[in-house]
């Protein structure tokens, strides 16, 4: 997982959620289904784009003032809360409506809230269409490259569908599509450097993000899985130097016990970018890799009751950029209940 701002934004709340895989399926029974997650965690986050999360609450990421735009990213730690949930409704004809986050994204790190349909078809297999959206509000800089001043700030916000085909033709393959829009409200990069509208345009943050995963579900027994997928980006935003082609694989192990549920996921992503940046007279090129670690504790609630659950997440993801502006690093370790209906 590369820590672009769409995993930033939100990726620093450390993600907890039952789960009887790690690929999403109608659920067994009919009628209401679904969790709902209270947790703190603690985050180290390294970055030069985000400026940081949240409306009345506010929460910064990076330094509003910053000496040179060829350094990297100073370390800012933050502590934040994190809520997470999912709600659905199945009905006899094995159509599901849910809102939320699905269970097989938050052991895979990915907070996309979505607001969708499933439904199962005869040869078991299940076909989605959702709405995706950004659940946090998220602030960038308007221009990132300033030095020796305070930065200002804006909103970005990504909207969009994903398409997904489960369990394909009663297989175990897995196939998804998303679609985002990325908008932001004040896009000035490069005005503070006096570059020419051409050189600024290269820079310019708006636009299309396309991904693609494809992957297999290893049953490993009764109690183990295995997901590995291959992923492609095409982030195609109105400025060239800003935009490119992703490529990496993702490997999720999940394994469910008497009293523990674990998940453990990691990923490697390269990204190839189309133009010359105008700032560093290079093409910039990533390499993004990471990891994560879920653990579920179905016992030490259990005087609640048995759908009372105690989370523990850890996660560490890092880019490493020919530019050094653009590295990148977050480690977050986060607590949290959870009640499953």
């Amino acid at each position: 997982m590369s820590i672009r701002a769409t995993s930033i934004s939100v990726g620093v709340l450390a993600a907890a959620a039952s789960f009887s895989g790690v690929s999403a399926a109608v659920p067994k029974e009919p009628g209401w289904n679904g969790f709902v997650q209270l947790g703190y965690s603690y985050n180290g986050i390294e970055n030069n784009e985000v400026a940081g999360i949240g409306a009345g609450n506010y929460k910064e990421f990076t330094p509003e003032s910053i000496d040179s735009i060829f350094d990297s990213p100073d370390e800012v730690t933050e502590g934040l809360p994190a809520f997470n949930f999912k709600l659905s409704y199945t009905f006899d004809t094995r159509t599901e409506l849910y809102a939320g986050r699905e269970l097989v994204d938050a052991v895979r790190f990915d907070f996309t809230q979505q607001l969708g349909v499933r439904q199962e078809l005869r040869d078991k297999s299940n076909v989605s269409a959702a709405y995706v959206f950004s659940g946090i509000p998220t602030k960038v800089w308007e221009d990132p490259f300033v030095e020796g001043q305070k930065r200002a700030k804006t909103d970005r916000d990504s909207q969009g569908i994903r398409l997904s085909y489960g369990d394909i033709l009663g297989s175990k393959a897995q196939l998804q599509y998303t679609y985002r829009k990325i908008d932001i409200d004040k896009e000035r990069s490069g005005q503070f450097l006096g570059l020419t509208p051409a050189q600024a345009g290269l820079l310019e943050r708006e636009g299309d993000e396309q991904t693609i995963r494809a992957g297999y579900l290893f049953e490993l027994g009764d109690k183990e899985s295995l997901l590995p997928e291959f992923v492609y980006v095409n982030d195609d935003r109105d400025g060239d130097a800003v935009s490119s082609d992703q490529w990496g694989v993702q490997l999720t192990y999940a394994n469910r016990g008497e009293r523990f549920n674990m998940a453990l996921t990691g990923s490697y992503m390269t990204a190839d970018y189309d133009k010359r940046h105008p700032i560093y007279g290079k093409t910039r090129d990533d390499d993004s890799w990471g990891f994560g670690a879920s653990l579920f504790d179905k016992r030490l609630l259990s005087g609640l009751g048995k759908d009372w659950w105690a989370t523990a997440a850890a996660g560490y993801y890092e880019t490493d950029s020919n530019i050094n502006f653009y590295d990148s690093r977050l480690w977050t370790v986060g607590l949290g209940v959870m009640y499953r209906f």
